[in-house]
């Protein structure tokens, strides 16, 4: 799911929009976004939230954009993706978590920082990067920003 809302300046929902987000399983346990796709429909959720708003557009003093979760999407020089971006509850990383549990090192990780190991921790987005470039060396040579 996509959506934009405005607020004003005293919390006050003044406009919303949401678009629905589908999906992408090209193998089991892979959750990934069609980038190209959800740039279009952050686009279309703005736009349509400013038409809402009509001339008090004018009034907006900024913008906020955030996601949920953790993911791997990776950018070219040009700023496009090079691929479509792997999701926080992506599960190709789940034999790695299985290790970490079973080796106590996930127990060790909660109680230094509180955070549990999940399916796809942020930490496994670097070996799912490795993973992604090695099986297609052309993401390898065109990426310039990975954001995790």
């Amino acid at each position: 799911m996509v959506k934009a809302v405005v607020f004003d300046r005293l919390g006050n929902e003044r406009a919303s929009h949401e678009c629905p987000m589908p999906l992408r399983r090209p193998e089991p346990l892979w959750i990934e976004h069609d980038m190209e796709q959800l740039c279009e429909m952050v686009k279309l959720c703005l736009g349509k939230v400013a038409a809402q708003l009509g001339d008090q557009r004018q009034e907006i003093a900024g913008i906020g954009i955030t996601s949920t979760g953790d993911g791997t999407w990776i950018i070219d020089q040009a700023g496009n993706p090079v691929r479509c971006g792997i999701l926080w509850c992506d599960g190709r990383a789940g034999k790695v978590v299985e290790r970490l549990h079973a080796q106590g090192i996930a127990q060790r990780a909660f109680d230094i920082c509180g955070t549990s190991v999940a399916s796809r921790p942020a930490p496994l987005a670097a070996r799912e990067r490795a993973d992604v470039t090695r099986a297609s060396p052309r993401y390898l040579s065109r990426q310039r920003l990975v954001v995790l």
